[in-house]
C-alpha cells in the first residue's frame, strides 16, 4: 500500500512548493499594499534605510514566491528565502516572540526552505519541463 504512494513522490515536493510561494505571496502583497506602513514598521524594528530593507523584503517574497509557485530556479529562490527567514527567525527570537504565533510559522517556513534548496523543484516545475537543473 505505502510503496504506491512512493510512485507519485513528485508530488509531495510540488504541494510543499505552491504552499510556502503562496504564503510567501500572500506576506509579500500584503507589504507592498502599504509600503509606508512597511518601512515605518522596519524603522521602528531598526532595519535601516528602511526603504532599502523594505523592497528587498517586499521582492524577495512576492518573486521568490511566484518562482516557488511556477518551480523555476527553485533550489536558488529557496535559498534566498531561507537567508530571509533565518534574519526573521533570529529577530523573532531575539525579541521573545512567543513560539505559538510567531516562532513555529518561523521555524517551519525555514525548514521547508532548506529542504527545497536541497532537494529541487520536483518533476512538476519549470526547472524540469526546461530542464534547467543546478
Amino acid at each position: 500500500m505505502v510503496s504506491v504512494f512512493l510512485i507519485y513522490n513528485g508530488w509531495g515536493i510540488f504541494l510543499l512548493r505552491i504552499m510556502v510561494g503562496l504564503i510567501f505571496v500572500a506576506h509579500g502583497h500584503r507589504k507592498i499594499q502599504d509600503t509606508a506602513k512597511t518601512f515605518a514598521w522596519l524603522e521602528s524594528e531598526g532595519f535601516k534605510p528602511a526603504p532599502f530593507w523594505g523592497w528587498a523584503v517586499i521582492l524577495s517574497e512576492l518573486l521568490g514566491g511566484l518562482l516557488l509557485i511556477l518551480g523555476l530556479f527553485t533550489q536558488i529562490v529557496a535559498l534566498e528565502l531561507a537567508i530571509v527567514m533565518s534574519v526573521a527567525t533570529l529577530y523573532n527570537f531575539k525579541k521573545n516572540s512567543p513560539f505559538f504565533k510567531v516562532l513555529e510559522l518561523d521555524l517551519l517556513l525555514l525548514v521547508s526552505l532548506i529542504l527545497l534548496a536541497t532537494l529541487d523543484g520536483g518533476y512538476f516545475s519549470l526547472n524540469t519541463f526546461f530542464g534547467i537543473y543546478f
